[in-house]
This record gives structure tokens, sequence and C-alpha cells, in this order.
């Protein structure tokens, strides 16, 4: 969890989120998806999955620690994400992004073409 959370504050949308908070969100996630150096036991990627395990899957937190970018590691989470023998059954597995990141997203298809459907967000703040 100390890992996770120190990989957490290098992420905008991450880096506020409590030790505590990175627990109960474990407990409450159905995947996790790790990658660790070999070398330093470092914890140097890290993704999560929702998923009912039949109509919809949903990746969360796809985060590659910042000096391990832009060689190929995003890609094996997402791989090891598609591939999953559960998760490759789902029907639908989804998630959001910036505007930057969609090229890369959509090499595994995935699409901002949703016909009429939109990104609606309750908030209790």
């Amino acid at each position: 969890i100390e890992h996770l959370h120190n990989l957490f504050q290098h992420t905008w949308w991450t880096q506020r989120r409590t030790i505590e908070d990175i627990q109960t969100m474990i407990r409450g996630s159905n995947y996790l998806f790790g990658l660790v150096t070999s070398d330093a036991n470092t914890l140097v990627g890290f993704a999560r999955v929702l998923t009912d395990k039949i109509y919809k899957a949903t990746v969360f937190d796809l985060v590659i620690e910042e000096s391990y970018r832009n060689v190929g590691l995003g890609k094996v989470l997402m791989d090891a994400i598609t591939t999953h023998p559960q998760l490759s059954q789902v029907r639908h597995i989804e998630l959001y992004c910036t505007e930057e990141m969609i090229p890369f997203y959509e090499q595994w298809r995935f699409s901002r073409d949703l016909g009429d459907l939109h990104l609606l967000r309750w908030s209790k703040t």
C-alpha cells in the first residue's frame, strides 16, 4: 500500500489519496495489476478494474512511474487487462482519460464513438 501511495503522489488525479483511502479502494476493486522492478522490488506500474464479469468492466488508475514512462509498460498493463481470462469475456471494457491519451487506448480498439451515451458524474462536494 505504501508503494502504491508513493506511486500515486506523482499523478494529478491520485496525488491527494491517503493510505486509508487506498486500502478501501483496493478492497473494493475486482482486479489489480501491478508492475514491480526485479532489482529493487519497487512498484512502477499499476491499474485496477471493477467489473460485473459479463457486461461491463471499467479500468481505473493506470499509472506508470514517471521515470519508467514511454518504454512500453502501459502497454504491458493494458495487454494484461484485455487478455485476462475473465476480463476478455466481458462485453465492454471502458475507461476515461485525457485527450492526449486517446491514441494510446485506441491501440486496443477503445473508441470515443458511443452514440448517444454521455458520461455523467454525481459528486458529494
